[in-house]
């Protein structure tokens, strides 16, 4: 009977905090079905190439290159929107910040690739999150003027892969050392290896820069 009484009155909490954070516009993780990925999830665009910022590029002729976040960025946290940094015309330099990622009222940044013009911006991404990274919701093209010197620090195709898998382990560490809430664990990591697509958008503004210092600003 007590035995009973104890789980109802856990039950009952559960359903007042999820009563609680729903008024908040949040979610309680005991009601919430939870995606993840893996080292294996990630997607590689024969085209394309990926800078250590989390940055792809493809060529769209001897000089324009396209540019926006991968997929890595995109599944760490969920719902993210992109903001240009730069109009049409900016001269840019390699490691200049060029985009801005929204999430849930923070930001991170992200730095460019190559040194040249910004020759055309995606203005489709002011009214949208960032869904399909290597298409539709890419950042912005560049004409660059030092091409072959910078595209030559990319990494394409095994590289991207043995990199990708690499920044995936580096993330699960990254997570487990911020990460001191239990409750906070369950939402963010899964057993058999798996990340929960978002985990990062849960971590406070001092792990946001800790995760914008060791991940992008490279």
């Amino acid at each position: 009977m007590v035995a009973l009484f104890v789980v109802l009155m856990f039950a009952l909490f559960i359903v007042i905090d999820y009563f609680v954070l729903k008024a908040q516009g949040k979610t309680h993780p005991a009601f919430t079905t939870f995606k993840v990925f893996d080292k294996k999830s990630f997607l590689f665009p024969e085209d394309v190439v990926f800078s250590t910022g989390h940055t792809w590029m493809k060529k769209l002729n001897d000089n324009i290159v396209k540019l926006g976040i991968d997929e890595f960025i995109l599944k760490s946290l969920a719902n993210i929107s992109l903001k240009n940094l730069v109009a049409e015309g900016t001269q840019v330099n390699k490691g200049d910040y060029i985009l801005e990622g929204k999430f849930g009222g923070r930001s991170i940044k992200f730095k460019s690739p190559l040194t040249g013009t910004v020759k055309s911006i995606n203005r489709n991404l002011e009214t949208k999150k960032v869904d399909n990274p290597y298409e539709d919701d890419w950042g912005l093209t560049i004409e660059a003027s030092k091409m072959n010197e910078e595209m030559a620090s990319t990494k394409s195709q095994e590289k991207a892969i043995k990199w990708l898998q690499e920044e995936f382990n580096r993330l699960k560490d990254f997570l487990s050392f911020h990460i001191n809430d239990a409750q906070l664990a369950g939402v963010t990591m899964q057993d058999g290896g798996n990340i929960v697509e978002g985990a990062l958008a849960h971590l406070n503004d001092k792990a946001i820069e800790g995760f914008q210092n060791d991940f992008l600003n490279k």
